[in-house]
């Protein structure tokens, strides 16, 4: 990832205030401390159907539609020409490429802000900016149709439930180079939210001096998602899972009991590298200890949480992930096929890569300036 993506990213929410919507009351959920059988096997394996590469940009990500045939590749253009754009490739469900399009920075109609997020509806395209503090709205072949504004403090979000619902992560600002994330369930057209919960404290830079370090692998990794009416997420250096309502009550927290892992600082060169950060100019840091948990991926059955037991490590057979049913069930473990984009530290956008559809597992990889899509068979 590019040290200029990852700096837009993170000024883009750290210059973000407190909202100051009130927690509504509701009856308390206790949280409940799991531990897990590490032998226990899932009914889950995955088989790979295809595989396509695709035109190289930077910071991909990918989204896929329920409802359509088609498949979304986005991120930034690395064409010397097109820099700074926002770069959108379309196939279709077999990964037959169908177009591209591209949208300049700005405010205008059509135009996209700092940060996007690309989301596909029924019969519409959905891309929330962030910097614009809007969602711009366009039919299937791109044309834009209007923008809705709105004045919710967060990043951008991606849309679930056919361009009804949103989950936001609030970035707080604390004392002492300490931040908190505050998590909204947002509802759309009218952009009213619902307060979910506010992580602890974490520090986002491993030192409060002039220059500080950026603090890669800390506290600020989480993923989430929106299914049937719920919301689900998870706290990665916790390895803790929330589940709500579509709400917003809380209905199950847990916290699986996991070792720590200490991280090994004399490998911090060795990590930097692996995750892309050698090159970079700004300085960076490593995390202390090792985040158990990497990031969720829903299925049809449940939903896997992808499991890490050392700082960066390199793709091989797959990646242990901890099958969970819906009800936050433990079912066993299971291998999801490995991508290096999945293994990154990313700030909470590591599900971006992968998306669940009707049995398939559309996932994307990144090796040496080039993007694959694959395509595999999910049998739960």
């Amino acid at each position: 990832m590019k040290l200029k993506t990852l700096t837009v990213m993170l000024v883009s929410i750290l210059t973000l205030s407190h909202c100051n919507k009130s927690v509504n009351s509701r009856k308390p959920v206790d949280t409940e401390e799991i531990k897990i059988d590490e032998q226990k096997n899932a009914d889950a394996r995955f088989v790979l159907e295809k595989s396509v590469e695709a035109d190289f940009i930077a910071y991909a990500r990918i989204t896929v539609s329920p409802w359509q045939d088609k498949i979304i590749l986005y991120g930034l253009s690395a064409d010397d020409n097109k820099k700074q754009m926002l770069v959108a490739q379309t196939y279709d469900k077999t990964l037959r490429f169908i177009g591209g399009k591209t949208f300049f920075f700005g405010q205008g109609p059509g135009d996209v802000g700092n940060f996007n997020m690309i989301s596909i509806g029924k019969d519409r395209i959905f891309i929330s900016e962030n910097s614009n503090d809007r969602v711009s709205i366009y039919s299937n072949d791109w044309t834009y149709q209007t923008s809705l504004r709105h004045r919710v403090e967060v990043d951008a979000f991606e849309i679930f439930d056919n361009g009804k619902i949103f989950i936001g992560p609030l970035i707080i600002g604390e004392k002492n180079n300490r931040f908190a994330y505050s998590f909204l369930l947002g509802f759309i057209p009218g952009f009213k939210t619902k307060h979910l919960f506010t992580t602890d404290p974490f520090f986002l830079h491993a030192d409060s001096g002039n220059s500080p370090k950026l603090l890669i692998g800390g506290d600020d990794e989480y993923s989430s998602f929106y299914n049937n009416n719920e919301a689900f997420i998870l706290i990665c250096d916790k390895y803790r899972i929330l589940k709500f309502i579509g709400s917003g009550e809380k209905l199950r927290d847990i916290v699986v009991k996991v070792p720590v892992i200490k991280t090994d600082h004399s490998r911090r060169d060795e990590y930097l590298k692996e995750l892309g950060f050698s090159k970079e100019r700004n300085p960076f840091e490593v995390n202390d200890t090792v985040n158990p948990a990497i990031t969720m991926i829903p299925l049809m059955k449940g939903f896997v949480v992808l499991r890490r037991h050392e700082f960066a490590s390199a793709c091989g057979d797959g990646i242990e992930a901890d099958y969970f049913s819906y009800q936050l069930e433990y079912l066993g473990k299971t291998k999801v096929p490995c991508s290096s984009k999945l293994l990154r530290y990313i700030t909470g956008r590591t599900h971006e890569c992968a998306k669940y559809d009707n049995g398939f597992l559309y996932l994307i990889d990144e090796k040496e300036e080039s993007i694959t899509i694959e395509k595999w068979k999910v049998m739960e």
